[in-house]
């Protein structure tokens, strides 16, 4: 996929209020790794929780891709300089769902490396969205970034999930988790902000 100019959530407001009542066409995560490689690696490395196959789509570096029904487009990732998710939209003329070896993409309907709670998100409407916070103890000579550690999104079907900054485990990796899997260690320190479909 081509790289497109990206801001932290905090700053797309106006594109995060545009996702409510939109229908998920395409949910593609864009690997920096094969999925094969990826597994390997966290099998090798993560002896004590070593990934299975269908977590590859949750758990693996790269971005997340999402089209919807009435033609809009947009990416996540991290930044972790800012400790924060970004987003972008992507315009029309770009929008290339591309099953290239070389981009590495997992769809969310992948029978392998994704899951049937995945799958069940294509076709489901955004009822609404939240900018997750993360708020830091005391003084911190980092209080200055924005710490838009997530988004939550939920569906008119009751279910949700979290484009996310590393909420799974607390460190700098773009994820795409429920709410469940946040690290527990870390979920005192995070703050829901009002629902941006009701200030919209």
């Amino acid at each position: 996929m081509s790289e497109f100019e990206s801001e932290v959530l905090s700053n797309q407001i106006d594109l995060l209020k545009s996702l409510k009542g939109q229908q998920i066409k395409e949910m593609i995560h864009y690997l920096w790794d094969p999925p094969e490689q990826v597994l390997a690696e966290t099998i090798e490395y993560d002896l004590d929780h070593p990934a299975t196959p269908d977590e590859i789509f949750s758990y693996a570096l790269g971005s997340l891709y999402i089209t919807f029904e009435s033609g809009l487009a947009v990416t996540f990732g991290s930044v972790p300089s800012l400790a924060s998710v970004n987003i972008c939209s992507v315009p029309p003329e770009e929008q290339d769902i591309t099953d290239d070896e070389d981009d590495n993409p997992i769809f969310a309907s992948d029978p392998i490396y994704s899951n049937e709670f995945w799958k069940s998100i294509l076709g489901q409407t955004i009822a609404m969205v939240q900018i997750i916070k993360k708020k830091l103890e005391g003084m911190n000579y980092l209080s200055y970034l924005p710490y838009d550690a997530g988004l939550l999104i939920k569906l008119e079907n009751g279910t949700h999930f979290i484009a996310s900054h590393g909420l799974h485990d607390n460190s700098d990796s773009f994820s795409v988790i429920v709410e469940s899997q946040i690290d527990p260690e870390i979920r005192n320190n995070l703050v829901f902000t009002q629902s941006l479909q009701v200030i919209a």
